[in-house]
């Protein structure tokens, strides 16, 4: 298995581009404790584990980029690995990170312990540089060299350790603002108090003697309240994100995706569903699906509706055709396909597509009557209604082309609605 890192297409004198053992073990045993086995993210890379999950020899750079690029992936995102950074702090002191609580007096000294000692043996292709411009508040850049493949993985994963480092002094987590680029991060770190034994000893002096102290536990107090905002504040950014793209995507898609409650109430539609019916998003959402069925078909809907309530979570009902009320009294023959899901919540769910089913002939035959109409109109030969208003060709075309069922036959009961409200009445 080394054999295979040290071919032809990794340069072995290259020493920048090996990362440590110890790294990679101490990540793996991270993942396992938060139930990520690591053999699911190597795959076909070839990194050699023992029998407890320990990783047996330095690692090419570009096999560690290539391996955190899986776990991004995995995890859910650069927030994901973030977190992870922070799994990395939450071992025993003695079992892996005690080397660095021995030179370790206070928070600042663990920060530049880690960067020395732990960073320059673990990757010796990443410079860590910080800056104490304060006392508790620390500029810390982390930077890769040019000649390695950029991992913006990495960094993301620096930026959570370095927000959960305080925790090896049994200390709340750090406030940690972090701008990070393809190979470089500057972090800005706000750190509590230190709580080891010489600062507490010292701090209780000082309360005795300085009225000081008081505000400084104020201050601490602070900073934990605001590492738990920055953490809701970055969880709320990328659930704001995630919708955006989501309904995105479901306003492009040509097909209808229309989402139904146990109720039968249809809690989200598509923006497609004006091109299917004519009616808009804000008109059919929060209404209850029989609206849209016309009456005889209303008791085949409930009856499959309740049967896919009844059968276990993922049953699908594919390709059933069904009629739905459009606008201007037509109809639309519409081909569905259905399945159930539960939400985040334990809510029951449906997510139903609905497809055009109408015949290419009749679709060809309704546009060739809009344009002889819009025609007719333009060149002013239309009838003048008795009210002496003229024809809008818009109005001809909503009336003639919006809905896919123009040229159908009217069955004896359909209803002759001619606007929303009518069928809502």
């Amino acid at each position: 298995m080394q054999s295979d890192q040290d071919g032809a297409a990794f340069d072995p004198i290259d020493a920048q581009s090996r990362v440590s053992d110890r790294l990679l073990s101490l990540l793996f045993s991270a993942l396992a404790k938060h139930d990520i086995a690591p053999t699911g993210l190597l795959g076909d890379l070839p990194i050699a584990l023992d029998d407890r999950g320990r990783v047996l020899s330095p690692v090419h750079w570009d096999l560690f980029c290539e391996l955190l690029r899986r776990l991004e992936y995995q995890l859910g995102g650069p927030d994901g690995l973030e977190v992870c950074g922070e799994w990395l702090c939450e071992r025993e002191p003695k079992s892996g990170l005690g080397g660095l609580l021995a030179f370790a007096t206070s928070p600042t000294a663990l920060y530049r312990t880690a960067a020395r000692v732990a960073v320059q043996r673990a990757l010796p292709g990443v410079a860590v540089a910080i800056d104490a411009p304060a006392a508790r508040h620390l500029r810390i850049e982390v930077k890769q060299a040019e000649t390695l493949r950029p991992c913006p993985q990495l960094l993301h994963l620096a930026t959570g350790a370095a927000r959960a480092l305080p925790r090896l002094l049994d200390m709340p987590d750090a406030v940690v603002e972090a701008d990070v680029s393809a190979r470089c991060a500057e972090l800005d770190v706000q750190i509590p108090s230190s709580r080891t034994g010489f600062a507490r000893i010292r701090r209780l002096l000082r309360s005795i003697l300085s009225p000081g102290a008081l505000l400084q536990q104020l201050e601490d107090r602070q900073l934990e309240l605001e590492a738990r905002h920055a953490r809701l504040a970055r969880a709320h950014r990328e659930l704001q994100e995630r919708e955006q793209d989501l309904r995105a995507l479901s306003d492009a898609a040509i097909d209808t995706l229309c989402e139904i409650d146990e109720r039968g109430r249809i809690v989200f539609i598509s923006a497609s569903v004006r091109e299917l019916i004519g009616y808009s998003q804000e008109q059919v959402a929060d209404s209850h699906y029989r609206l849209w069925i016309p009456t005889p078909l209303h008791g085949f809907a409930k009856a499959r509706f309740e049967s896919l309530q009844k059968a276990p979570i993922g049953t699908a009902i594919r390709k059933a055709r069904i009629e739905l009320h459009a606008a201007h009294g037509r109809r639309v023959a519409v081909e569905v396909s259905i399945r159930s899901h539960r939400t985040a919540s334990g809510e029951w769910r449906a997510v139903a597509s609905l497809r055009d089913a109408t015949p290419p002939l009749q679709l060809r035959a309704a546009a060739q009557r809009v344009t002889r109409i819009v025609e007719r109109v333009l060149s002013g030969d239309d009838e003048t209604p008795a009210g002496g208003a003229r024809i809008d060709p818009r109005q001809v075309v909503r009336a003639e082309g919006a809905s896919p069922a123009q040229s159908g036959k009217r069955s004896m009961s359909a209803p002759r609605a001619r606007s929303f409200s009518s069928i809502r009445s």
